[in-house]
């Protein structure tokens, strides 16, 4: 039997999480890629530069789950004499240890995967490639709401403001005049 009961979901089920550290890890990555290309350090792109972030970033991730493992060992442990009916999601019974075994097989098998992939440098690079698509989609975004701003037409003032206008301007010239032709 499987980590979910059925031998099947087991592949499911570590896709999925993989699915979601990679998203979470192309995001760690884009960020730095848009610090470092955009920010302070203003230096050119370098895919390879940023293995070494995607590889941090998947073994950071994989130490969390390595952690969540850790956590729910512990926490089966501690309910094999604990009896009746939870009072919340997150306050495990005797009942509940097949799920945290599961569960905590789940996360181990995930870390796993994720320190495999780390090694990989080809998976490192998608990992970079896809992090640096998303950074540029972001500064295009930002750089085309700016574009929108400058392009819109000067606000038309309105009657008062242009009456108002005109009159200062009158008594600029007429300033002007004065001070051209002074009184003998």
């Amino acid at each position: 039997m499987g980590i979910f009961g059925r031998r099947r979901r087991t592949p499911q089920a570590l896709d999925e999480g993989v699915l979601l550290a990679e998203r979470a890890a192309v995001l760690q990555i884009r960020n730095r890629i848009e610090v470092a290309t955009l920010g302070r350090a203003g230096r050119d792109f370098d895919p390879t530069a940023f293995r070494t972030d995607a590889r941090e970033a998947l073994e950071s991730l994989a130490a969390e789950q390595a952690g969540i493992a850790t956590r729910l060992e512990a926490e089966r442990h501690s309910v094999r004499g604990r009896l009746g009916v939870a009072n919340s999601h997150h306050d495990y019974r005797r009942g509940d240890r097949r799920n945290l075994r599961l569960r905590a097989e789940a996360a181990r098998r995930l870390a796993a995967e994720l320190e495999r992939r780390g090694t990989d440098p080809e998976y490192l690079d998608r990992l970079v490639e896809r992090a640096r698509q998303d950074a540029w989609r972001d500064v295009a975004g930002e750089l085309k709401r700016h574009l929108d701003v400058a392009a819109l037409p000067p606000e038309r003032p309105d009657a008062a403001r242009l009456e108002r206008i005109s009159d200062l301007a009158a008594e600029l010239a007429a300033q002007l005049d004065a001070i051209a032709d002074p009184p003998r």
